[in-house]
């Protein structure tokens, strides 16, 4: 499950305009000041931090809100991927449902999501009311016909969120390791978080975003002079020099300059990797750009693609056992490059 969420840099001097998606699995939680509702409460509790967590998390990290302090109640988009049981292989045996129907929790949708799962029926002809998700199926081992593709929703999800001055103990969530590329917090059982962790507590860092090499490029960033970064080498081999928004020249450039650094290969728009597939050899060479992304990023998004260029995306196989194949757009095939440009700027990992 995932939710759409915004994040933020955790530092007083700099705030990021931007939204980001962030997966399960985290502890911390954490918005962009762009919010109007998180930014009036934050200036409404003088306070320097950004950091806002779940209510739930805070029960599992056993942290205590202070005494009559009421969680702040956001309402989000969320996105679905759906495949209806007609995309399926040998879909499972179970008695039709009468309306459209999550076969995960056997439950039927609510009628915003009927009303849009019977617009992707019609569209696609689907008979069965079944549907199930990606991650759902791989774990029931069932596998989709060829070139199947996913009907992307996007519904609502309420949050209740503290901010953490309302937290015993909360100022310290703001020096937690954060990617300066996804917003996330750096996972306690992965490589780095050790040292991050007391890279910061050892220079009295006020934030704890961490920038790669490869992320400052892409933002154009530099160190301060002399600053030592921490020095990273994972099971892949490689190594990763990472340093503190805090050893930048210019920190607010981090968070303001969201353009995209050229690229001579074939790069997906959101995450900024290389498309390693041999089907780059037959796109076509007009456009200057060498961004894509898929149609159906660019339909979540709500990046229109040109009315002129709706028929003329890639087929893009992406080369693993689901056989599932997606369209691929330029983004100079959208209605709206720059805008793409600039919401995508925070997903370099």
């Amino acid at each position: 499950m995932l939710r759409r969420v915004s994040s933020s840099a955790l530092v007083q001097r700099a705030v990021v305009p931007t939204a980001a998606t962030v997966a399960t699995l985290r502890n911390i939680v954490v918005f962009s000041q762009q919010h109007h509702i998180l930014e009036s409460n934050q200036k409404a509790r003088n306070s320097p931090s950004n950091v806002w967590i779940e209510d739930w998390e805070v029960d599992r990290l056993g942290m205590k809100p202070e005494a009559g302090a009421l969680p702040t109640q956001l309402v989000l988009d969320k996105q679905l991927e759906l495949f209806n049981f007609d995309q399926l292989l040998s879909p499972p045996e179970v008695m039709e449902a009468p309306k459209h129907s999550s076969y995960s929790s056997r439950k039927v949708y609510g009628e915003r999501l009927q009303f849009e799962l019977n617009d992707r029926a019609s569209k696609h002809n689907f008979q069965s009311k079944w549907w199930i998700t990606k991650g759902q199926a791989y774990k029931e081992n069932l596998q989709f016909k060829a070139n199947m593709r996913p009907s992307v929703i996007l519904t609502k999800s309420q949050l209740k969120l503290f901010h953490s001055s309302q937290l015993n103990g909360g100022d310290a969530l703001m020096t937690f390791p954060i990617s300066g590329g996804s917003r996330r917090l750096y996972s306690k059982k992965g490589e780095g978080y050790a040292a991050l962790a007391d890279h910061i507590k050892s220079n009295n860092f006020n934030s704890g975003l961490y920038f790669t090499r490869r992320q400052m490029e892409f933002f154009k960033l530099a160190p301060q002079p002399n600053m030592v970064p921490v020095v990273q080498d994972v099971a892949s081999g490689e190594r990763y020099l990472i340093y503190n928004v805090d050893q930048l020249e210019d920190p607010h450039l981090a968070l303001k300059t969201l353009q995209r650094a050229p690229v001579n290969v074939p790069t997906f728009l959101l995450s900024g990797e290389p498309i390693m597939s041999e089907t780059t050899k037959k796109f076509p060479k007009t456009f200057r750009s060498n961004y894509w992304l898929t149609g159906r990023d660019a339909e979540l998004y709500q990046w229109p693609i040109k009315e002129n260029e709706k028929r003329r995306g890639v087929p893009f196989n992406a080369g693993n056992s689901t056989s599932l194949q997606y369209e691929l757009f330029n983004v100079e095939q959208l209605t709206n490059p720059e805008e793409a440009f600039a919401k995508a700027g925070l997903f370099v990992q």
